[in-house]
C-alpha cells in the first residue's frame, strides 16, 4: 500500500514539475519516409521533385495531417532495419506477416494491392502459366520480399521447382535478368518494369504504411487520415492506380498461354466486318481503305497477339448475317443489345468501346420532359427505342435508315429529336445545314457500348486470345485513338455541303454568268464570221505552203522563209539535217501506215519547237528526212530533244543530226541543205554519235570512211577477207598449241588494207559484228579442216563488245560448232578487257552462259584497263592475255620484271592460264620461262601464218616431237 502511495506521489510531482517547468516537445511536421528503387511508386527525377503512386497517396494524407516529408532511399532490407531503429517514420510498400508484426506496426487500411509478377525477357520461349517451362529454371528474388513465400507457394501449387538468386535492388535484379543470370524475376508489382515479358501473375495482398512498433500516435494520425480518404474520396486509390500502373507490362500485355501462342502461328488471316459508313468508328477514306476508331484498335489487337485481319465492308443486317455464316469471320462494332445478336447463335466478345449517348435537338426546342417526343432512331437501334419508351412510355419512335435522315427528321420538324452516340453526332453536326439549327444534350441512358461479334462456333482459343487483348487496353491507349478521330479529326465538307453554304453567292454568279453568256453570243456570232473568213484563206495558205503529211513547212516555202529571215537579221545562223536510221525497215516491218505515223509524230515535236523558239523554222523534205533553220544559240538545247520519245514503236530506232554553221548568207539555201546533209554522213550507222559537224576535213574523213564502208560489205560478199593463224608455242615443251585467228583484206585495186585502217572505222558504224561472224565462220571451216587430218586444236577469235548486244549470241556460237561438227572448247573466245568494264552484271551473265556451254574464254589485252587486278577476283574468265608492251623491252626495269611476275604468280594462284602475246625476243623468253609463264604469241615464234603454211609449221613441230 505504502509502495502504491510512493507511486502516486511520484506522478503527481513529475506532472507538478512539467507543468512549472515546460519541456520543448518536437512537433511532428516532417515525416522520414523510406523508399526502395520502384519506379512509378516512388521516384525522383533530375530535378529533385518526387513523384508516383505512395508520393500522391501521402500528398492526399497531407491535406489531413499537414505534414511536409522528407525521402530516404535505400535497399529493402537497410530501409526496413531503419525503421525498426527508428531512423525513419514510415515505409510504404510493406505486406503484413506475423514475422514484421513483431517489430512493426500496420494502418488500419491498406493503401494498394500487390500482385506477385514473374518476368521474363521478351524473347524468351516461356508464355503465361508456363509451368513445364519454368521448371527447374533460375528465379531472382529481393531479399527479404513477401513474394519470395508468394513464389514458393506458387511453385508447389503447380508442381514445379527453381533455382534462387538473391539481389538486394530492383536496379541489381533487372539487371540480372537482361544480362542471362537468371532466367526470370519473382517481384511485387507495385515497380514498373518495361521491355520485359509476363509470365505469371497471383496472390494480390495489400500493403499498408508501416511504422516502427509502439510509434501509435504516428499510426492513428495515418489510420484518421486514410478514414477521411476512403469516406470523402472512395476512387482516389483506382484513380492514382490508373495513372501510374494502367501502361505497365502485366496491365498492357495479353498474357497469352504457350498454347494460345502455337494456336495463333497455325491460325490464317481472320476476316473482320466493318460498316464502311459508320463515322467515325469506321469508314472508308478516299483510298478506299476502312479506317476509324475500331479499325485502330483492331490494328492494336493485331500488334498485341500477332493475328492478321483482313477489313471487309458490311454495310446492312442482311449482309452482316451472310458474312458471319464463314468460319473465323468477326463482325466488328456491333452493339450488345441488337435483337439479332441477342440469342444464343452468336459469341459477343468483352466491350471494345464505350461511348455516352446523346440526344440532338433543334436550338429553339425546350423539354421538360421528352413525353409526347417525336424520336427518329437508326434502324438496328430498337433496343434503344425500347429503353426510351420505358422512361417515356408516350413518346413516339421513328426508324431511319441512316444516321444523317434522321438529323433531316429532326432539322425539318418531322422528329423532335433523334439519339445516338457521342462521337458520331458531335461530328455529324457540323454539317454547314445543321451547324446553326442543331444542338446535342446529354441523356440518362446506358452507354453506347461496342463489341467484337460471330457465330458460335468460333474456337474457344481464339474467344480466350480476343478477349485477353481487348482487356489489355488501357485509358491512354483507347483515348489516343479515340481523339485522333474525334478531337483531332475537322470535318470534311463534301460538294453539296459547300453548294449549300454558298447557294446565295452561287445563285448571284449564276444570274451574272447568264447576262454574261448572253452578251458573249452576240459578239461571238459576229466574231465567228470573221474567223470563217480567215479560216478558209488559211486552209488555202495551206494547201500552197504545208506538207500534207506532217504539217510543216514544205521546200518551197522553208527556202522563202529563211531568206526573210536572213535579209532581216544579224544573228548567226545553223542548218540542221534530221534522217531517221533504218527507216525503211519500219516500212517493210510495220507497214507505210506506221511509218507515216512515225512522221507524223516527228513533224508535230519539230511543230512544238518551232512554236517554242524563236525564228526556228522546220520542213519535211521526203520520206524520213527533215530540215531545222535555227539560230545558233538553239543549237545545242536542239540537239538534246529526243524526237522520238513516247512514240509507241518498239523498235530500235534512232535519228542521227548533220549541223552546218551558217557564214555566207548569200550562199544558196539548197547548198547549206546539202552540207548539212553530209555532215550527217559521219555518224551514219553509228551506234555512240549521233550529230555530225560539217567541216572541210570532216568532208574528207567522210568521203574516204564512206569507201572503206562501201567495199568492206562487197569485200565480204566476194571473200577479199580471210584469216591468218598466229601459233601459240609452249617454249617449255616446244610444242605448238593453238592459234589465233586474225582477219586480213587484200583489195583488188587498193592492195593490202592494214587492219587498224578498216577495223576502227566498221567497228563506228556497227558493221564489227557481220565481220566477226565471218571471221567466226572462217575460223571454225579452219579447225574442221584440221580435225580432219586427225589434229585437235584450239583456235581463238575475237568478240567484239557490241556482239554483247545482238539478240541469241550464245545460241550464235553453239549453232556454228554443231555447223562444223566441232567441240565448243576448240573455239576458244577473246574478250579484251574493257568489255569487262562496261554493263557488268549483263555482260558477265553472257560470258556465263558461254562458259556452261563448254567455251573458253579469254581475257585479251589484260594490263590495259585500270582495273584488272580489280576484276580477277569475280569476272569469268579461263585464260589471261597479257601483252609484253607491258614490260618495255628497251627499258626492262626491275619494277616491271617484278611486276609481270606478280601478274604471273596471282593468276596461277587463281587456277588461271596465261597467254603472253607479243613476244619478239630471246630476252623475253628467257625471262618468261624464268617465272612458268610457258604459252607465248608473238613474232619471236611466228608472225601470222596463211593457214595451210600454219599447217605445215604445225606438223613439223610438234610432230618431231
Amino acid at each position: 500500500m505504502k509502495k502504491h502511495i510512493k507511486v502516486t506521489v511520484v506522478i503527481i510531482l513529475s506532472l507538478f514539475s512539467f507543468l512549472i517547468f515546460p519541456v520543448s516537445v518536437k512537433a511532428v511536421d516532417t515525416i522520414n519516409v523510406g523508399f526502395i528503387d520502384y519506379k512509378g511508386f516512388i521516384e525522383r527525377d533530375s530535378s529533385g521533385a518526387y513523384s508516383g503512386y505512395a508520393v500522391d497517396y501521402l500528398n492526399e494524407i497531407s491535406k489531413y495531417t499537414q505534414w511536409e516529408y522528407h525521402y530516404v532511399f535505400d535497399s529493402w532490407e537497410k530501409c526496413l532495419e531503419k525503421l525498426k531503429k527508428g531512423e525513419i517514420d514510415i515505409l510504404c510498400s510493406a505486406q503484413y506477416t506475423k514475422e514484421r508484426d513483431q517489430d512493426f506496426d500496420f494502418s488500419k487500411y491498406p493503401i494498394g494491392n500487390e500482385y506477385t509478377i514473374v518476368y521474363t525477357r521478351l524473347d524468351e520461349p516461356i508464355y503465361f502459366n508456363d509451368y513445364q517451362a519454368m521448371n527447374h529454371k533460375t528465379i531472382g528474388l529481393l531479399k527479404n520480399s513477401y513474394q519470395n513465400q508468394s513464389l514458393k507457394q506458387y511453385a508447389m501449387k503447380n508442381n514445379f521447382d527453381y533455382q534462387k538468386k538473391y539481389y538486394s535492388s530492383e536496379e541489381e535484379i533487372n539487371q540480372a535478368l537482361m544480362n542471362h543470370e537468371v532466367d526470370m524475376i519473382a517481384v511485387g508489382s507495385l515497380p514498373i518494369h518495361s521491355q520485359v515479358k509476363v509470365v505469371a501473375k497471383f496472390d494480390p495482398q495489400p500493403f499498408y504504411i508501416t511504422v516502427k512498433e509502439g510509434n501509435q500516435v504516428l499510426l492513428d494520425k495515418i489510420s484518421d487520415a486514410l478514414t477521411e480518404i476512403k469516406k470523402n474520396a472512395p476512387y482516389f486509390e483506382m484513380s492514382i492506380y490508373n495513372k501510374y500502373y494502367s501502361d505497365s507490362a502485366y496491365s498492357t500485355q495479353p498474357l497469352l498461354t504457350r498454347q494460345e501462342i502455337e494456336y495463333i502461328r497455325k491460325l490464317g488471316v481472320v476476316q473482320i466486318g466493318f460498316n464502311n459508313d459508320l463515322l467515325p468508328f469506321s469508314y472508308e477514306n478516299i483510298n478506299t481503305n476502312i479506317v476509324g476508331i475500331l479499325p485502330d484498335i483492331l490494328e492494336k489487337v493485331s500488334k498485341k497477339t500477332n493475328i492478321k485481319f483482313e477489313y471487309v465492308p458490311v454495310n446492312s443486317r442482311k449482309e452482316m448475317k451472310t458474312f458471319l455464316d464463314e468460319d473465323y469471320h468477326i463482325y466488328c462494332g456491333a452493339l450488345k443489345n441488337l435483337d439479332d445478336i441477342s440469342d444464343d447463335k452468336y459469341w459477343i466478345s468483352h466491350s471494345l468501346l464505350n461511348v455516352d449517348q446523346v440526344v440532338v435537338t433543334r436550338n429553339e426546342s425546350v423539354f421538360d420532359t421528352f413525353d409526347d417526343a417525336v424520336v427518329a432512331l437508326n434502324f438496328g437501334f430498337e433496343s434503344i427505342g425500347k429503353d426510351f419508351l420505358k422512361k417515356y412510355p408516350h413518346a413516339h419512335i421513328q426508324y431511319y435508315t441512316t444516321v444523317e435522315e434522321c438529323l433531316d427528321a429532326v432539322h425539318d420538324k418531322v422528329a423532335d429529336l433523334t439519339i445516338n452516340n457521342a462521337y458520331t453526332m458531335n461530328y455529324m453536326i457540323q454539317k454547314p445545314e445543321y451547324v446553326d439549327d442543331l444542338t446535342a444534350h446529354s441523356i440518362a441512358l446506358e452507354p453506347y457500348s461496342l463489341y467484337l461479334f460471330t457465330n458460335k462456333q468460333i474456337d474457344n482459343q481464339l474467344v480466350s486470345i480476343l478477349n485477353k487483348a481487348i482487356n489489355s487496353f488501357n485509358d491512354a491507349e483507347l483515348d489516343k485513338i479515340v481523339y485522333g478521330y474525334t478531337i483531332g479529326y475537322r470535318y470534311e465538307y463534301s460538294f453539296l455541303d459547300n453548294v449549300y453554304m454558298y447557294r446565295y453567292f452561287i445563285l448571284f454568279a449564276g444570274i451574272v454568268f447568264t447576262l454574261v453568256s448572253i452578251f458573249i453570243i452576240i459578239l461571238n456570232k459576229r466574231h465567228t464570221q470573221h474567223l470563217i473568213d480567215k479560216k478558209e484563206a488559211d486552209i488555202l495558205r495551206k494547201k500552197v505552203e504545208i506538207d500534207d503529211l506532217t504539217g510543216l513547212y514544205n521546200y518551197e516555202t522553208f527556202f522563202d522563209k529563211i531568206r526573210q529571215v536572213l535579209d532581216s537579221q544579224q544573228a548567226d545562223f545553223c542548218m540542221i539535217y534530221i534522217d531517221v536510221n533504218r527507216f525503211k525497215i519500219v516500212n517493210e516491218l510495220y507497214g507505210m501506215e506506221i511509218g507515216n505515223q512515225l512522221l507524223i509524230y516527228i513533224g508535230e515535236q519539230l511543230q512544238k519547237i518551232s512554236q517554242q523558239y524563236t525564228n526556228v523554222i522546220s520542213c519535211h523534205l521526203s520520206a524520213d528526212k527533215f530540215f531545222v533553220f535555227t539560230p545558233k544559240e538553239y543549237v545545242k538545247e536542239l540537239l538534246e530533244i529526243d524526237l522520238l520519245e513516247d512514240n509507241n514503236l518498239e523498235m530500235g530506232i534512232s535519228i542521227r543530226y548533220g549541223v552546218f554553221n551558217m557564214s555566207d548568207y548569200s550562199m544558196p539555201i539548197n547548198l547549206m541543205c546539202d552540207r548539212a546533209v553530209l555532215a550527217s554522213q559521219d555518224v551514219k550507222n553509228n551506234y555512240f554519235r549521233k550529230v555530225g559537224i560539217y567541216d572541210d576535213q570532216k568532208r574528207l574523213e567522210i568521203l574516204h570512211e564512206q569507201e572503206i564502208f562501201d567495199d568492206i560489205q562487197q569485200a565480204i560478199l566476194e571473200h577479199q577477207l580471210f584469216i591468218m593463224i598466229q601459233p601459240k608455242y609452249d617454249i617449255q615443251n616446244h610444242l605448238i598449241v593453238g592459234g589465233e585467228a586474225l582477219v586480213r583484206w587484200e583489195h583488188p585495186e587498193k592492195g593490202f588494207i592494214p587492219p587498224n585502217e578498216f577495223i576502227p572505222i566498221i567497228e563506228n558504224n556497227g558493221y564489227i559484228i557481220q565481220l566477226d561472224y565471218y571471221v567466226w565462220d572462217l575460223a571454225c571451216q579452219f579447225i574442221q579442216k584440221m580435225k580432219t587430218m586427225g589434229i585437235d586444236i584450239n583456235i581463238s577469235v575475237n568478240v567484239s563488245r557490241l556482239n554483247f548486244y545482238r539478240p541469241h549470241l550464245v545460241e550464235l556460237f553453239i549453232g556454228l560448232v554443231r555447223k562444223y561438227k566441232i567441240e565448243p572448247k576448240n573455239l576458244q573466245l577473246e574478250i579484251t578487257e574493257t568489255v569487262y568494264c562496261d554493263d557488268k552484271e549483263f555482260i558477265y551473265s553472257i560470258i556465263k552462259e558461254l562458259q556452261k556451254h563448254g567455251f573458253t574464254i579469254l581475257m585479251d589485252d589484260f594490263g590495259s584497263g585500270y582495273s584488272s587486278l580489280n576484276m580477277l577476283k569475280d569476272a569469268p574468265v579461263d585464260i589471261i592475255k597479257l601483252d609484253m608492251d607491258f614490260l618495255d623491252s628497251h627499258n626492262e626495269t626491275n619494277r616491271s620484271k617484278a611486276i609481270v611476275k606478280a601478274i604471273i604468280d596471282l593468276t596461277h594462284s587463281l587456277d588461271l592460264s596465261v597467254v603472253v602475246e607479243g613476244v619478239e625476243t630471246k630476252q623475253e623468253v628467257d625471262f618468261l620461262n624464268e617465272i612458268q609463264a610457258y604459252i607465248i604469241q608473238g613474232y619471236y615464234f611466228s608472225r601470222p601464218l596463211m593457214e595451210d603454211d600454219f599447217i605445215t609449221l604445225y606438223v613439223n613441230t610438234n610432230q618431231n616431237k
